[in-house]
């Protein structure tokens, strides 16, 4: 029930509200009370939309509602099967080695990542997130360049 004079909450469960935020405004993304854990079932009707862009800031926005709260396999499976991940200088090529950086990561610092931004520069989309946590430079603002092919992620380079 709304209040006379005041907005209702945005993603309160409601997904059309927040697909419509977004087709205001499709360089940004959803605010961080849009539900981003549809079941996937729904996630493949979001994508194809005709009210996001392709690939759709909601891929970029459970990308990283799932790394913070998701499962390592659900995680993997956003990569394709021959990725490469560029973290801190480092390399990671294929599943095996997205997942063992992935599990790798929480257990050297812990932190929080909070989207902000999303820009698309020809076949990137780069996506700038707020990082605080215990790890030297905290807090500090990071870009994320991910290269998607057939709607997975095929390379992911994280810079300062």
């Amino acid at each position: 029930m709304a209040i006379a004079g005041r907005r209702p909450a945005v993603g309160d469960g409601d997904v059309r509200r927040c697909r419509a935020i977004l087709a205001r405004d499709a360089e940004k993304l959803p605010p961080a009370n849009c539900p981003v854990n549809i079941p996937k079932t729904d996630t493949a009707h979001l994508e194809s939309s005709l009210l996001l862009p392709k690939p759709g800031v909601f891929f970029f926005a459970t990308y990283f509602h799932e790394d913070r709260h998701g499962d390592l396999e659900d995680v993997v499976a956003r990569f394709t099967a021959d990725a490469t991940v560029r973290d801190e200088d480092v390399m990671n090529r294929g599943h095996d080695a997205v997942g063992a950086w992935k599990t790798k990561s929480p257990t050297v610092y812990s932190y929080t990542s909070e989207p902000l931004a999303v820009t698309t520069t020809g076949d990137q989309t780069i996506v700038t997130s707020h990082l605080v946590g215990d790890f030297p430079g905290n807090p500090l603002d990071l870009r994320y360049l991910f290269t998607l092919r057939d709607s997975k992620i095929a390379a992911l380079e994280i810079q300062p």
